[in-house]
């Protein structure tokens, strides 16, 4: 429930990539505790991370960056 509650904070603040069809797919995904980010723009993806803190502070969570 946790991991849906910071998913759901990011999409409203961007649509995701567009297809060859004009289809634009989810912004972020999640499985089990990764989540990943998809925007078009380095502003957008500004934009979700902090909404992703902002909703993430409240929880006493913290985001770590990729290993790899």
């Amino acid at each position: 429930m946790g991991m849906n509650l910071l998913i759901n904070a990011a999409l409203g603040e961007t649509r995701g990539p567009k297809t060859e069809t004009g289809i634009y797919q989810p912004s972020s995904r999640g499985f089990m505790d990764n989540f990943t980010l998809t925007t078009t723009t380095h502003g957008q993806a500004r934009w979700m991370l902090t909404a992703m803190t902002d909703v993430a502070s409240l929880a006493r969570m913290k985001n770590k960056a990729a290993k790899s």
